[in-house]
């Protein structure tokens, strides 16, 4: 979407398999501060007051229905969840973006009584939430926001940065951690507010597929706990606005998206170090060292190696090749059936008429196509052991 334009978080079902990120600019303005992408900033952000309206003249107005109350909001979210939850789950949203991307927040900081997308540019992101007219656009979406100005040296925008809840549809902080079931026909509060300041705050867009990109929200956008940029959203973001001042591997985020984080990820050497990511371990590298298409390690594809992004071949970060015998596209055993899908994954098309070797299937990472090594007893074993147990009935207690 375009800088100034509404940006929803929408409620789908389903799992698309690519990524992506989208930065409004093209690599100059839509960022606060110095436009040029790449620098960093300083944002603040505050609340509007009780009864702050929505400008006349902005088309919200005619889809909100009187004033802002945030208070009702903190009040209802409170009391589900325990005090200081509300303003707790909203500070995290800042502190995330902060915490990989070289952004700094200030706030809250008084949001004033001044009409909501009106004249006011100050706190740059001011906050409100509104009862929603039935019907409107505004009444399908959890919360707008709306991106930074073209300009902010020389150009302010009294729109730009603005965010509002839907006060007509239920908002919750989701129990779980990351990745953890959402709760059906609501919003969690903390994984919205992340998205809206993907937009009002790092001027990010809506990629056209990825689940579970924080910015994307097409089909399977919101059926999990997502409070933790992906590296697609890491890396829009930090286009934008440059390298967190915080390390990757001590910002308690997990940056390469392989299920681990800071000093529990191998590519961290320490806490000092700048990337979770190691160049000497293949699964965990960030490039795609078979050219298959997929690369490292991801969770997601060791449940399900058709539905995640990473390579099935990678059943862990610290794993020694992106392409074992089971997922390397090669009948390497010279018996019936090739890889754990057949070839398909690397070969494309139908792959072998045999199908998948049974060595594999369900073991893409497995590194031979062989039968494993029998466990049960030889032959001259068994005949042994009637022989030890007489030995053991005759030895002394």
């Amino acid at each position: 979407m375009r800088p100034a334009l509404a940006a929803a978080a929408l409620l789908a079902l389903a799992t698309p398999v690519r990524a992506d990120w989208i930065s409004y600019g093209n690599g100059w303005g839509s960022k606060w501060d110095d436009p040029v992408h790449g620098t960093p900033a300083t944002v603040t952000w505050g609340f509007v007051d009780d009864g702050t309206i929505v400008d006349p003249g902005f088309y919200l107005a005619a889809e909100v229905s009187g004033g802002s109350a945030v208070g009702a909001l903190r009040a209802t979210v409170d009391a589900a969840h325990g005090a200081g939850a509300f303003d707790a789950a909203i500070q995290n949203a800042f502190d995330t973006w902060h915490a990989v991307s070289g952004i700094t927040f200030v706030g809250p900081v008084a949001g004033g009584n001044a009409p909501l997308m009106g004249s006011v540019t100050s706190p740059d992101i001011r906050i409100g939430a509104f009862a929603a007219v039935p019907s409107s656009g505004f009444s399908w979406v959890g919360a707008v926001g709306f991106g930074p100005p073209g300009d902010d040296l020389f150009f302010p925008d009294a729109v730009a940065g603005d965010v509002a809840f839907n006060l007509s549809v239920p908002h919750e902080i989701w129990p779980g951690a990351e990745g953890a079931p959402a709760v059906p026909f609501t919003n969690d509060l903390e994984g919205l507010m992340l998205h809206e300041l993907g937009h009002a705050a790092m001027g990010l867009g809506h990629p056209a597929d990825g689940a579970p990109e924080v910015m994307y929200v097409g089909a399977g956008c919101c059926a999990v706990v997502n409070r933790e940029p992906s590296p697609d959203d890491i890396a829009g973001a930090q286009s934008v606005y440059g390298a967190s001042s915080i390390p990757a591997c001590a910002n308690d985020i997990d940056d390469d998206g392989d299920g681990l984080y800071d000093g529990l990820d191998p590519g961290c050497a320490n806490a000092s170090d700048a990337s979770e990511r190691d160049p000497a371990l293949p699964c965990d590298d960030g490039a795609d060292d078979d050219g298959d298409g997929r690369a490292d390690h991801d969770p997601a594809t060791l449940a399900d190696p058709a539905a995640g992004r990473g390579d099935p071949g990678c059943k862990d970060p610290a794993r020694p090749r992106e392409d074992p015998q089971c997922s390397n596209g090669a009948d390497d055993d010279g018996k019936p059936g090739t890889d754990f899908d057949g070839g398909v994954s690397v070969n494309g098309g139908p792959g072998d008429p045999n199908g998948p070797d049974p060595h594999c299937v369900g073991k893409p990472w497995r590194d031979d196509e062989k039968a494993p090594p029998g466990c049960g007893l030889g032959a001259e074993l068994a005949l042994l052991l009637p022989l030890a147990a007489r030995v053991r009935r005759r030895a002394p207690i």
